[in-house]
């Protein structure tokens, strides 16, 4: 699931976690346990704020920096960095493996493979199936990218067993930021390639595009968008200098930080102040915009009335209307483990504990749930990953969804699926895996499993959430959006189309100048409006001063997750927002932000087996 190296500082990212000193050494003293001098703290930010990482290597992450270097780069020792490649696995067997045929219907391609065990035991195998695409140097591309995979089922000795594997052609496309705004599948040879690990090639096939393919609202986008994937990143774009196949030794890739990335924006500034709130005449909105509170519609609706209503049926804003301004305060503040019981409308406290090794309760979540039990510890979502066995994935979901039923619960903060950027990434525990399809696709199986069971899965930290080190200090992330869509964003992508997912939980770091956790692209217009999800975002533990949870309501965050609230009522994100929706500056916005909030919140619970029963 990673690529093993010799020196963990060989990868690009690793720049931007150690300094490199005059002598050309890493810094192996400082203020911190990382042997950092600064944490690369902005120089006129205020002290204990301010402090930035730049995804200098761009898409460049693991292995498809190592492999597309030892691929292009013709003075590359690959062997002196890497002692294990992504991909690579031992067995007490051998196996032969073959692409028997490979064929392209409907924009569907079907490789497919056969599998004869020719060692002395029984055993599985995984079929690794990668690309490599055409380069033209217009958009940056690894020559190695994994598509598909499988694990075999258990083989005899002298046995042998056909797969077919399949993905999408368009899965192949890459995000041109600079120059279309969108996915572009590239005319030219497509190598199909059945490999041992993302370093030994095996066999391939090869599969031609005869034109470019450019996926914006002119030509169609992709099949699996609900709306064209577009450009929403480019605040993040930072100082531009992103690492290309020229493999420049002068890259910020290569050398960290320059001096003058350490003098904050104005804008960064800004951000560490406060952005303002839109007030109510800047978005335009009049006195026909404000939505009715407190309606009293005679009979009234109950959640379990509308436990099979879909959510664009206009029956949402009825229910949702007869909630008080209080009501929505609270169900879209006091978020702790927790959503609000509005027992006269049938709204049950719904109970949603912490992941991601097991599900269950602490000395602080158990007491705010009123629930105290803990299921099992599974194995960790890197040994998960490691097994490459999807079906191992389900069944770990399913178990953790029958044990939550059993304690009481119908949530899980999780699973977690960050990319394992460095060695270095605080929470690498946590999640999956340095490659985004392949963490993916073991996650969306979890959530598939436990969704299916009537709980909402919180998938985090999305996103970009990587560092740990000053992250709850105003952490201002720096990418190119390449890397952001096909690199980071693509496990949580899988979870929410294949894997259903009906929630997610935003992660501490902002992404350029703006809180994640109130960034309108990636909480609006990719989780909901592209990739089609259905339910709420919650916050990461909401105790630091930037999550605001007004300016969340406006950009697409539902929840708060306010620990305090708990012990200290006064302090409450409740009391900001009912504040905030009596301000006549921004009282149409707010009330209009924190019905939908409620409606998406309860969308998600009402199809929980609270409601449904199942």
């Amino acid at each position: 699931m990673n690529t093993w190296l010799r020196d963990n500082l060989a990868s690009p990212a690793a720049r931007n976690y150690l300094e490199l000193q005059a002598d050309g050494t890493w810094g192996v003293t400082g203020e911190d346990v990382y042997g950092r001098t600064d944490n690369f703290h902005y120089r006129n930010a205020p002290e204990g704020a301010g402090y930035f990482v730049n995804y200098s290597e761009g898409i460049y992450v693991g292995y498809k920096y190592f492999e597309t270097r030892h691929d292009t780069d013709p003075g590359y020792n690959y062997y002196a960095d890497v002692m294990f490649p992504f991909g690579h696995g031992l067995s007490y067997t051998a196996f032969d493996k073959n692409i028997m045929a490979m064929n392209e219907s409907d924009g569907v391609i079907t490789v497919r493979v056969s599998v004869t065990n020719t060692g002395n035991a029984a055993g599985k195998d995984v079929i690794q199936i990668y690309y490599n695409p055409p380069y033209t140097g217009a958009i940056e591309k690894s020559t190695v990218n994994l598509v598909s995979f499988r694990k075999t089922n258990i083989i005899a000795p002298g046995q042998t067993e056909y797969y077919s594997l399949t993905f999408n052609v368009e899965d192949m496309a890459s995000y041109d930021y600079a120059n279309n705004g969108c996915y572009v599948l590239e005319r030219g040879p497509y190598e199909i390639m059945l490999r041992e690990n993302a370093h030994v090639l095996i066999d391939s096939e090869t599969y031609t595009v005869r034109n470019d393919i450019v996926y914006n609202d002119a030509g169609g986008g992709r099949t699996t968008d609900h709306q064209t994937a577009v450009n929403q990143f480019s605040g993040a774009y930072g100082n531009g200098d992103y690492l290309t196949r020229a493999w420049n030794a002068n890259s910020r890739a290569f050398t960290g930080p320059r001096a003058e990335d350490f003098t904050a924006s104005q804008e960064v500034l800004t951000a560490i102040a406060g952005n303002p709130i839109p007030t109510d005449a800047q978005l335009r909105l009049t006195s026909a915009d404000m939505p009715p509170v407190g309606v009293n519609l005679g009979a009234v609706i109950t959640l379990n009335d509308m436990s099979n209503v879909d959510y664009d049926d206009p029956k949402w804003n009825d229910f949702v209307s007869q909630l008080t301004l209080e009501e929505l305060a609270s169900l879209s503040g006091n978020g702790a483990w927790t959503i609000s019981e509005i027992a006269r409308l049938g709204v049950p406290l719904s109970r949603t504990p912490d992941g991601a090794t097991s599900i269950g309760s602490s000395i602080y979540s158990g007491a705010i749930m009123g629930v105290d039990g803990n299921g099992v510890t599974y194995p960790i979502p890197v040994v998960i990953a490691s097994t490459w066995n999807t079906e191992i994935a389900y069944i770990m979901g399913k178990s953790i969804a029958m044990e939550g039923k059993a304690i009481g619960f119908n949530g899980w903060y999780a699973p977690a699926m960050n990319t394992h950027r460095t060695p270095f990434s605080g929470r690498n525990f946590e999640y999956y895996s340095e490659d985004g399809f392949l963490a993916g696709m073991i996650a969306a199986n979890v959530v598939e499993a436990v969704a299916e069971e009537g709980f909402i899965t919180f998938i985090k930290h999305f996103a970009l959430n990587d560092r740990e080190t000053n992250c709850r200090s105003y952490l201002f992330t720096w990418s190119n959006e390449q890397a952001i869509r096909e690199i980071y964003l693509k496990p949580f992508e899988l979870a929410v189309k294949l894997g259903g997912s009906m929630g997610a939980m935003s992660s501490f770091n902002f992404i350029g100048a703006t809180w994640a956790g109130a960034h309108e692209g990636l909480l609006t217009q990719v989780l909901r409006n592209e990739w089609g999800m259905k339910g709420l975002v919650i916050t990461d533990a909401a105790i630091y001063p930037f999550q605001n949870p007004v300016a969340a309501s406006y950009a697409g965050g539902n929840l708060h997750l306010d620990v305090m609230a708990a012990w200290n009522p006064l302090m409450a994100s409740r009391i900001r927002l009912v504040e905030a929706a009596n301000d006549n500056n921004h009282r149409i916005g707010m009330t209009r932000n924190l019905q939908r909030n409620a409606k998406n919140i309860l969308y998600a619970v009402s199809r929980t087996w609270y409601i449904t029963g199942n």
